[in-house]
């Protein structure tokens, strides 16, 4: 069994963000949620590996109002990681799919207030 940090799952999550929709920040409501699919993406692909739950690493990234950015200092690089987990973390179609089934969650949030 391997042990992943969390705070990869939050440099994949900035660094898609970032690349797609020029934001650099993320939501602690974003990171929970694909903390989550990332480990259900690791099941099926039956890597296991367990992502280590915990607070974020202060010296990397910058928490405000439930969102979260990386510091220009941070020195964590997702590039260490073994070929299989980073795989995972830097699937477009997963994290394509992540942010589309968020979206749609939000405008039925919408409809379903309106009705």
């Amino acid at each position: 069994m391997r042990i992943l940090d969390k705070d990869f799952i939050l440099l994949a999550l900035i660094n898609y963000k970032s690349e797609i929709f020029n934001e650099r920040y993320i939501s602690s409501t974003e990171v929970n949620k694909y903390t989550e699919c990332v480990q259900n993406e690791f099941n099926k692909r039956n890597l296991e590996v367990v992502i280590k739950l915990g607070n974020i690493n202060k010296d990397c990234f910058f928490e405000f109002n439930n969102l979260i950015t990386k510091k220009d200092e941070c020195y964590i690089n997702i590039n260490i990681l073994p070929t299989d987990i980073l795989n995972v973390l830097n699937d477009k179609e997963l994290l394509s799919n992540f942010y589309l089934e968020l979206e749609n969650e939000k405008i039925k949030k919408l409809i379903n207030k309106n009705n």
